[in-house]
């Protein structure tokens, strides 16, 4: 059976199971734990005026189908915009995005695409897309799209877990982030294609 029909299917399921009554959802209130402090920012850090991150997913909350329930993640940009506030490191600095921008500054605009897991038989994927323009003045505009996985055994089928695969994943979206960051966000890193 084909990946996508393969999800609709158990999308599908789910919503039968849901109107018979015989599974609620499940609300999952992620949050994201950053990783440990990183050393002193350096003085001649990139400054990063991160906006505020927009919900771009379709359809909603609805975040997948996980041991037969129904995910719904509310609170979701809430989450996201927690992961990419840690994004400090010694070569960039977040700053306030009511501040005046500064010649040189990275103005970052973010999108949660998509939040998604799914489990068959004995193993979950979890999957976290973010779009992100990138504005710096006397360059053109970048659009780059970050996406991470996560594949494992699903132990317990549990929320615990759950949350586990989605800030794994997230946590991939935001070492190749912070590396574009450090790296400026060249131009030439233009993504060619949009994530489905």
């Amino acid at each position: 059976m084909k990946p996508g029909l393969q999800t609709r299917c158990a999308l599908l399921a789910a919503g039968l199971l849901l109107t018979a009554g015989c599974i609620a959802p499940a609300r999952l209130d992620l949050a994201y734990t950053a990783p440990p402090p990183v050393r002193a920012i350096a003085p001649s850090a990139l400054r990063v005026c991160l906006r505020p991150v927009t919900d771009g997913r379709d359809p909603g909350d609805e975040s997948g189908v996980f041991a037969g329930r129904l995910i719904l993640a509310p609170n979701a940009v809430r989450w996201c915009q927690t992961a990419l506030n840690s994004l400090v490191s010694p070569a960039t600095r977040i700053v306030d995005t009511s501040t005046a921008q500064e010649p040189g500054e990275i103005v970052a605009v973010p999108r949660l695409r998509k939040l998604h897991i799914e489990s068959v038989a004995v193993s979950k994927t979890a999957t976290v897309v973010l779009e992100v323009d990138y504005y710096r003045a006397g360059r053109p505009p970048v659009q780059k799209y970050y996406r991470g996985k996560d594949v494992a055994l699903n132990w317990a089928s549990s929320g615990v877990e759950c949350e586990a695969a989605f800030n794994h994943a997230i946590g991939q979206c935001m070492s190749a982030l912070r590396h574009d960051l450090e790296a400026g966000v060249d131009p030439s890193l233009q993504d060619g294609a949009k994530s489905s």
